[in-house]
């Protein structure tokens, strides 16, 4: 018995999703387009490509002068990078066709530990809201 190839998402977070240019984190940080959803801060770039679609690349900050803690910090990064890897689909649920590339930078602004499921639903609503900027830039 044979499974047919279903469209299922991708729920790997593999090297080519990281931002790993300093040059192309400077990029991002210099751009100025973020916005806010306590406890996390998106910077963003939207690219329009038209050839090859690359995938969404994400870097994830949790400052030191917020979290002294390098054991928390790594929790914190831990938790989104789950959050983001889990819920990653909603920027590619209505952009088949338009060859939309997501590159951002989520910082943790937030004083204390969250729970995973304050840090999901943060990333939801950062996800959601890149695809309407999207959708309105288009």
């Amino acid at each position: 018995m044979q499974q047919e190839s279903v469209n299922r998402p991708s729920y790997t977070f593999t090297k080519k999703e990281r931002i790993c240019s300093k040059t192309l984190f400077e990029e991002i940080i210099r751009n100025r387009q973020s916005f806010s959803i306590y406890p996390l801060k998106c910077y963003f770039l939207i690219n329009r490509q038209h050839t090859s679609l690359l995938p969404n690349q994400i870097a994830i900050s949790v400052p030191k002068r917020k979290i002294h803690s390098a054991v928390h910090r790594n929790k914190i990064k831990r938790l989104i990078r789950e959050a983001y890897r889990l819920n990653k689909n909603i920027l590619s649920e209505g952009e088949v066709e338009s060859s939309i590339q997501y590159q951002m930078i989520i910082v943790f602004i937030g004083k204390s530990i969250p729970s995973f499921k304050t840090i999901n639903d943060k990333i939801i609503t950062i996800l959601k809201r890149l695809s309407q900027m999207a959708t309105t830039i288009s």
